[in-house]
């Protein structure tokens, strides 16, 4: 796992400590077409045209900057998606709000008939995998979560060990051994996406992956930093 000192300054300061495969800060989204990625592996994350995106920025006070506003199926994905994660240990993490119950998703790589991960936001959040045939599909939830504000979360996988659950820098469930499925070969990797429901909305902000199990502490000093 990810250790070391937290670092002074800003909050991508920490999250580029603990070296990130990608990392979207949300803060600018070029030309409404897509935001940087400043883990310097330039994984830049695209907007679906086909899908509906609100341009409104939600201004967050401290270092954390502004969060984007996704709805209606919005989603920012890489393609070809860079993270298989077939055998690997990962950490998905980010700040959200949601408005309304639809919900959405972050850190998603799957497609119908394959196998792959998905992380959902609803009334809880869950992280779940997929086997090759999707003949399996394991799972591990919390439910339920208040989004009226915004709130950190983080899915944990440590190959061999498990997957757990973190809401606001502490362990949200118990850690579950979930099997090493391909991801899917066909899917993009979706940073992060709204539900189809028309009046709810989704702010993200601050999504990070790593290739390594974050420790708990690091993700305590992510969440005491935002």
């Amino acid at each position: 796992a990810a250790g070391g000192q937290v670092p002074s300054g800003s909050y991508a300061a920490v999250v580029l400590s603990d070296g990130p495969l990608g990392y979207w800060p949300f803060d600018d989204v070029v030309n409404d077409t897509f935001s940087e990625d400043l883990s310097g592996e330039g994984r830049d994350a695209f907007v679906d045209t086909s899908a509906l995106i609100d341009d409104y920025r939600f201004d967050l006070p401290g270092q954390v900057g502004e969060a984007v506003g996704l709805r209606q199926g919005a989603r920012f994905f890489v393609d070809p998606h860079p993270f298989g994660f077939a055998a690997q240990s990962y950490t998905f993490e980010a700040w959200v709000r949601m408005d309304g119950t639809d919900g959405g998703g972050i850190g998603t790589c799957h497609a119908p008939g394959q196998g792959g991960y998905a992380t959902y936001l609803g009334t809880g959040f869950s992280h779940k995998r997929y086997s090759d045939d999707e003949s399996m599909v394991s799972s591990v939830d919390r439910t339920p979560v208040s989004w009226g504000e915004f709130r950190h979360v983080a899915v944990v996988h440590e190959e061999g060990v498990g997957t757990t659950l973190f809401l606001d820098g502490q362990p949200a469930s118990q850690t579950t051994a979930l099997p090493s499925f391909t991801a899917a070969s066909l899917a993009v990797f979706v940073v992060a996406n709204a539900g189809y429901a028309p009046t709810g909305e989704l702010f993200v902000d601050e999504v990070a992956v790593y290739g390594t199990p974050l420790a708990p502490e690091r993700l305590e000093a992510h969440h005491a930093c935002g």
